[in-house]
C-alpha cells in the first residue's frame, strides 16, 4: 500500500523549476527464507511472514537555469532523498529465529553491536560497555531472545544522499560537471582487518604499526597475536561493535566532461555537419574521511569505482 504527495512549481517563466515528493509504502505478508537451525537439516524455509514494514522518503529536485544569453549560459539541477525505514509490527518476534535482529519501531536494515570502548592500557585487548555501563572484555552475546549488551549502532541507511549537475556553455565550449553526495556510516577498515583469525596471511594498514605493545600504552590497536585466545575474542567482538563502523559521508566527481565544436564555417570547409573535441572522465575524486578504500563500496580488500579518463 502506498500513499504519496506530490507538488510541482514554476516560477519566472520556468527558469526556476521545484519539484517536492513525500511518499510512504507499506508492505506485509513477505515471502521469505525463515532461519532454521542447522540441526534440523535445513538452514532455511520458504514462509510468508506477517510482519508491517513502512518505507517513507523525501524527495527534492531543483532545476534552474542560472544564466542564459547569446554567448553564455548555466544550467543546474540538484536533488535529495531523505529516506526512512520502520519496522511497524512482526507478531511473535520474541519466540522467532529474527528475536535479535529486529526490534519494532526500528529500521529492518538497523545494526546492533557492542559499544565500543578502547583499548585497555594495562593488557592491550579491546574492551567494551556492558548494559550496566561497565568496561569489559567479554561483552555477552545475544542470548534468549535478548539483546543484553547489544545497543543499536547505525541504522543501516543514508541520513540522504543526491546529486548536483551542472552545464555552463560559452559560445562553442560547454562543461558538464555531475556530483554525488551521501551523508551516511559505514564498516570501516578496523572492522574488516580485525575479522581474519590469528596466523592468517592479509595485507595489513600501516596505521597497525602503532599496536599495543607494553602496559600503560595508549593505543587504538589491540595487541598483536598469533594466537587463540583473548585476542581472538576481543578481535572478533570488536567487529561486532561500533568501532567498526565510522562517517562514511562523501562528496564525488562522478563525470565531469569538457569539449570544443568546431565553428560551423570551419565545419562546412570539412564537409561535415559538426565536429566535436571533448575530454570526459568518470569517478575523477572523493572528498570524504572515511578510512578504507572507498565510501560508496566499503570493501577494504576490494577494487573501489575505476577512475576513467
Amino acid at each position: 500500500k502506498k500513499l504519496e504527495f506530490g507538488i510541482e512549481l514554476g516560477f519566472l517563466k520556468d527558469r526556476l523549476l521545484i519539484s517536492s515528493t513525500w511518499y510512504r509504502s507499506r508492505t506485509g505478508d513477505q515471502l521469505i527464507a525463515y532461519s532454521l537451525p542447522a540441526q534440523t537439516g535445513f538452514n532455511s524455509v520458504l514462509e510468508n511472514e506477517n510482519a508491517l514494514i513502512q518505507n517513507t522518503g523525501f524527495e527534492f529536485v531543483l532545476q534552474a537555469t542560472v544564466v542564459k544569453n547569446a554567448n553564455f549560459s548555466w544550467n543546474s539541477s540538484f536533488n535529495m532523498t531523505i529516506p526512512a525505514n520502520k519496522l511497524l509490527s512482526f507478531p511473535g518476534l520474541a519466540k522467532s529465529s529474527y528475536a535479535t535482529a529486529y526490534q519494532v519501531g526500528k529500521p529492518i536494515t538497523e545494526i546492533y553491536g557492542f559499544r565500543y570502548g578502547g583499548v585497555n592500557p594495562a593488557d592491550g585487548f579491546f574492551r567494551f560497555y556492558g548494559a550496566n555501563g561497565q568496561l569489559t572484555e567479554n561483552p555477552v552475546v545475544s542470548q534468549g531472545g535478548s539483546f543484553n549488551d547489544y545497543f543499536p549502532i547505525g541504522k543501516g541507511y543514508p541520513d540522504f544522499y543526491g546529486g548536483w549537475q551542472n552545464n555552463f556553455r560559452f559560445k562553442n565550449i560547454q562543461l558538464d560537471i555531475f556530483l554525488q553526495y551521501s551523508k551516511q556510516q559505514g564498516a570501516n577498515y578496523l572492522g574488516q582487518i580485525y575479522n581474519y583469525l590469528p596466523g592468517e596471511a592479509f595485507n595489513q594498514p600501516a596505521a597497525l604499526q602503532n599496536t599495543w605493545r607494553a602496559p600503560g600504552q595508549s593505543s587504538s590497536y589491540q595487541v598483536l597475536s598469533s594466537q587463540e585466545g583473548q585476542a581472538a575474542n576481543s578481535a572478533v567482538a570488536f567487529t561486532e561493535s561500533s568501532g567498526a563502523y565510522s562517517d562514511a559521508s562523501y562528496i564525488r566527481v562522478k563525470t565531469i566532461a569538457f569539449s570544443y565544436s568546431l565553428p560551423l564555417p570551419v565545419v562546412k570547409k570539412m564537409s561535415v555537419q559538426s565536429v566535436r573535441i571533448y575530454l570526459a572522465a568518470q569517478n575523477l575524486f572523493t572528498i570524504t574521511g572515511y578510512k578504507g578504500n572507498d565510501p560508496e563500496t566499503q570493501n577494504f580488500y576490494g577494487v573501489p569505482p575505476l577512475k576513467t579518463i
